[in-house]
């Protein structure tokens, strides 16, 4: 199980709830122009919503069904698409860089070395388990 980071799991849940509400009603509160900002950010607001809601392991989810590696992933992917959206390069998202700032920090939030150490652990024990399977 993950390990308190320097955001507690219970934080770091209620924020990925808010952060999901802000996505969702960005197109809304931040008056967007282009059509495509708002689909990024209302697809960005579900997957942070789903991803909150049901991770195991997590105190504020739902319904526990999604391993913790598979939410860390979601949020390094997020991370990395949110730091790619600079505005006015060609392969900017559209989105104000209000809502790109504001989703960059909370998801870099997770990227802590605890985190990754949890992915690393859980991509060794996959590796060793194919290797111990007899092929046929």
């Amino acid at each position: 199980m993950l390990r308190e980071g320097a955001v507690p799991r219970t934080v770091h849940g209620a924020v990925e709830y808010i952060l999901g509400v802000v996505f969702l009603a960005g197109p809304v509160l931040f008056d967007f122009d282009a059509s495509v900002a708002t689909g990024v950010s209302i697809a960005i607001g579900i997957v942070v919503l789903v991803n909150a809601a049901v991770t195991a392991g997590m105190p504020t989810s739902l319904v526990k069904e999604l391993a913790i590696t598979a939410h860390v992933t979601v949020d390094v992917v997020l991370a990395i698409f949110l730091i790619s959206c600079l505005p006015g390069s060609s392969a900017g998202c559209a989105l104000p860089e209000t809502m790109i700032w504001i989703g960059r920090s909370v998801s870099l939030s997770s990227l802590n070395k605890r985190s990754m150490s949890v992915m690393n652990r859980s991509a060794r024990l996959y590796v060793a388990k194919r290797r111990a399977k007899p092929s046929v």
